[in-house]
């Protein structure tokens, strides 16, 4: 993910998150004839909001889909996705001197991770 639009600490509304992401993933499909199944793991991690100096914590995302192929509906599926948030944010420790140090972080254990799971038709 990258940083796209503008981001500012003091607006309650952005359209960025103002910080980069990498996230690795790894997925897997089993086709037969008449339904399939596909499965994907991803680990994201997240890199420093320059703009506040918070790095969000490292997120889990896992997706479970089944569909079966039935000439009579055609396709017909339902699909689990879950991102479970596995560690804290961490805060920019301030000093007198430079405002923020980014490499020292502070984390914010206030056990307030986020986590959902949605499971859907389609």
């Amino acid at each position: 993910m990258t940083r796209t639009g503008s981001y500012s600490a003091s607006t309650p509304v952005n359209i960025s998150f103002g910080y980069w992401s990498y996230t690795p993933t790894a997925s897997v499909i089993y086709n037969h004839p008449n339904f399939a199944v596909a499965g994907k793991f991803s680990y994201q991690h997240n890199f420093t909001n320059l703009n506040s100096t918070v790095t969000s914590g490292k997120v889990v995302i896992t997706e479970l889909a089944f569909w079966e192929k039935n000439p009579r509906v055609d396709i017909l599926g339902r699909n689990a996705y879950q991102e479970h948030q596995v560690s804290d944010d961490a805060l920019g420790t301030p000093t007198s001197l430079s405002g923020y140090i980014y490499s020292v972080e502070t984390p914010n254990s206030d056990d307030n991770r986020m986590r959902y799971l949605t499971i859907a038709p389609f």
